[in-house]
């Protein structure tokens, strides 16, 4: 359900490619070109596998909970698209200072 009660357009989706996705703009943008604005989802929900019965078909049952929240799935997707060497200066920057009274080190 939508935040006021109703009902709200929920895709799961797996990336062809799952080392380069695109973004979920990206994503949004391309099903809105091409739908008309009533079956754009509200939300993308991107799992490396649609959970399947025995028979191959797809199982409801098994998917997440739709309303996750959308910030934090473009945040992994921002994350996903890191070099290793932006990741590890990210990593570096986030670190507290020697001396700085932090001693988790």
């Amino acid at each position: 359900p939508a935040p006021g009660g109703g009902r709200r357009l929920v895709a799961y989706w797996v990336p062809a490619e799952p080392a380069r996705p695109p973004s979920a703009d990206a994503l949004t943008a391309l099903l809105a070109d091409r739908l008309p604005p009533y079956a754009v989802p509200a939300e993308l929900v991107r799992l490396p596998a649609l959970p399947t019965t025995p028979n191959g078909k797809v199982d409801h049952t098994r998917l997440p909970a739709a309303g996750r929240d959308r910030r934090l799935a473009e945040l992994l997707d921002r994350i996903e698209a890191l070099s290793d060497a932006e990741a590890a200066s990210a990593l570096r920057d986030s670190r507290p200072a020697p001396g700085s009274g932090d001693d988790r080190a």
